[in-house]
């Protein structure tokens, strides 16, 4: 068993093709990560999020191949079109001085917050108005998932298993492959002004409930066991 399609590739051939191989994805919890998302958050934290709007959110580990210092450089547009804008980048990491010393440079530092870790994803998720995933490679990543489960248009990279699990345009909006800043800004600024967002994220909630949900992923291997001991001599 395999929680992602795209573990078969680390696989050898013969076992790739077995007809015994299962994909059943990680479930996730939907019920509790939306009393997560209704739990307030920390005083500075909550400042920031009710002084600006709108919020593009950005979640993962401070490294290159996040793409957060292409988010940072195309937040940029979004600041010229909105009055106040904020940019959350949640996490921490290697590239935090890079970035904080490129935000200071472009004289963002009163519209971007940087707050470190945090143990509550989904509450910033449901407060903010993007998440944005400008990651050079990513699997099946959970904030994709818990974004999904609290209804929070998304805009991600076309890597790893994203497309596939928004429908390929269906429940989020994808970049295009080998995107630059300009278009990075674009399509940021893109999402953010079309009226077709919540339809996207409700599609995207049912997705997640029917098939990445802990009751989904019990079902499945509920099924595989019954197939399992059927087969048993």
């Amino acid at each position: 068993v395999l929680v992602g399609e795209a573990m078969k590739e680390e696989l050898p051939a013969k076992l790739s093709e077995s007809q015994k191989l299962r994909v059943i994805p990680n479930g996730l919890d939907i019920e509790a990560i939306s009393c997560q998302a209704d739990q307030s958050v920390d005083t500075p934290t909550e400042e920031f999020l009710t002084s600006h709007s709108p919020i593009v959110l950005g979640v993962g580990r401070l490294s290159q191949e996040k793409g957060f210092h292409r988010l940072v450089e195309a937040f940029q547009m979004v600041c010229e079109r909105f009055e106040n804008p904020g940019l959350m980048i949640v996490g921490e990491g290697k590239q935090r001085g890079n970035l904080e010393a490129r935000i200071s440079e472009l004289g963002l530092n009163d519209k971007v917050l940087m707050p470190g870790y945090c143990n509550n994803v989904p509450s910033l998720q449901r407060k903010s108005d993007l998440l944005v995933m400008p990651s050079l490679t990513e699997g099946l990543p959970i904030t994709l998932l818990e974004a999904m489960g609290v209804r929070i248009p998304v805009l991600v990279s076309p890597v790893g298993e994203m497309p596939a699990v928004l429908g390929h345009g269906e429940g989020g909006y994808l970049l295009p492959q080998d995107c630059d800043i300009r278009q990075l800004g674009t399509h940021i600024l893109d999402v953010l002004n079309d009226g077709h967002r919540e339809s996207k994220a409700d599609w995207s909630f049912r997705k997640v409930a029917r098939y990445y949900s802990v009751e989904a992923m019990q079902k499945n291997y509920g099924e595989l066991y019954v197939t399992v001991l059927g087969d048993a001599p």
